[in-house]
């Protein structure tokens, strides 16, 4: 019997906190990850986990009345493992559903339609929630009010 062997192309994320590149290898059976600068290439540090943000927003303005007027932003962020990186697809809609039904659990469905996925972020510095934990922030603002905050973690 043969053992078949699984190669991984190196792959490589870019740090939202620094700028720098994060990449993502398999050397000898194990995976690892190293935040390495942009221009020279060199190693910088070694990562444990990978930092993994999904952004949400509404931006909702009345067209008759400015006071109607809603804007919300949400975060959900988790740590991952170097050997999780190559299940990102998953790990990534499972933070933007999380995202919606957050929306939607707050301010019901019909705000929760409008809601725009901005992006997913990687970052070096850890949330502290490893994977499959999660923390979420979200901030909202009606047009007269304050802004509100609220915040909270969770298991996906």
């Amino acid at each position: 019997m043969t053992k078949e062997v699984v190669k991984h192309r190196p792959k490589v994320l870019v740090d939202a906190d620094t700028g720098d590149e994060i990449i993502v290898f398999l050397r000898r059976g194990r995976y690892y990850a190293f935040l390495r600068d942009r221009e020279t290439k060199r190693f910088i540090k070694m990562l444990r986990v990978i930092r993994v943000t999904g952004i949400g927003c509404v931006d909702y303005v009345s067209p008759r009345k400015p006071y109607h007027n809603l804007y919300i932003d949400v975060n959900v962020s988790t740590d991952i493992k170097p050997i999780q990186v190559y299940e990102l697809r998953k790990i990534e809609r499972e933070i933007e559903r999380e995202i919606r039904w957050k929306v939607e659990e707050k301010f019901g469905f019909r705000v929760a339609k409008m809601l725009e996925i901005i992006g997913i972020q990687y970052g070096s510095k850890p949330c502290g929630y490893p994977y499959p934990m999660y923390s979420w922030y979200m901030v909202w603002k009606h047009y007269t009010d304050i802004p509100k905050e609220e915040s909270g973690s969770g298991v996906f």
